[in-house]
């Protein structure tokens, strides 16, 4: 899904400080829902 290279990117921000907190991905991306049908799959 690219969450990955889209944390990075921000911790750049970051490191630039245009941000003052560090990203995590959940911080960045709500992935509950393919959480959950990944579960429901069994996967």
């Amino acid at each position: 899904m690219g969450i990955s290279s889209t944390v990075e990117y921000a911790s750049k921000d970051y490191n630039l400080k245009y941000i003052d907190k560090k990203p995590k991905a959940k911080d960045l991306f709500d992935t509950s829902f393919f959480d959950s049908a990944r579960k429901s799959m069994g996967v």
